[in-house]
């Protein structure tokens, strides 16, 4: 039997200084939808407090190349003994009021959780704005990088048009993006509304759920 002394010595590799350990490495899934070459999708809608953001889920839901929401999202809306189904209900109930296609989870996703972009005036990058934001033609016309809706720019954003315009933009310049998306993309505050106000409003692109539909009609009868 060999001794202590005469075994060879075993070599572990060495880790350079900031290599970061393969444990440690940041888990992502791939958006499994034929086509769609998201490797990291983010998440849009940030609905749930477990909302992974960037990170792992179980399941990715495309909407569109560049529009995924995380399987968290999902089962905070859809399921029922979750916070957020009131609110996926609710919606439910006045698109049904107004509309004639079906209420399902991915239009409500579509109708109020895809965040509004805005193009800048100066480099003309777009920017994501929240989607709770209230976009208006004046808005657009004057937006910069680094402008809130209200118009105003914070000193710490003059130079905003040196950031990288986000990489999910170029998804959006493929001939395929069209061919890729889920739900078609309703408009808001339509001003077409006067002109179309005898048609069910979702059979004519406009959302069924959309304020000024409220405000300026009754519900078809």
């Amino acid at each position: 039997m060999a001794s202590d002394s005469s075994r060879r010595p075993s070599k572990r590799k060495s880790t350079a200084p900031g290599d970061a350990d393969s444990s440690s490495a940041k888990q992502v899934r791939k958006c499994e939808r034929t086509g769609c070459p998201a490797k990291a999708p983010i998440c849009f809608a940030s609905s749930s407090e477990r909302c992974v953001g960037n990170g792992y889920t179980s399941r990715w839901y495309h909407m569109s190349q560049s529009e995924h929401y995380c399987n968290e999202c999902f089962d905070h809306h859809y399921r029922s003994h979750k916070d957020g189904y009131a609110v996926f209900a609710l919606w439910k109930r006045k698109w049904s009021t107004y509309g004639t296609t079906d209420p399902n989870i991915k239009a409500f996703m579509m109708d109020t959780m895809l965040p509004y972009w805005a193009q800048c005036t100066q480099c003309q990058k777009w920017r994501q704005m929240s989607k709770d934001s209230n976009i208006s033609p004046d808005f657009l016309k004057k937006y910069v990088c680094g402008m809130s809706t209200s118009g105003i720019t914070k000193s710490s954003q003059t130079n905003a048009c040196d950031s990288p315009e986000d990489y999910r933009v170029e998804y959006t310049k493929d001939y395929n993006w069209i061919s890729q998306l889920i739900a078609p993309p309703y408009l808001k505050n339509s001003p077409a509304f006067p002109f179309l106000s005898s048609y069910f409003p979702d059979c004519v692109g406009m959302s069924a759920t959309d304020m000024e539909v409220f405000s300026q009609s009754k519900a078809p009868g």
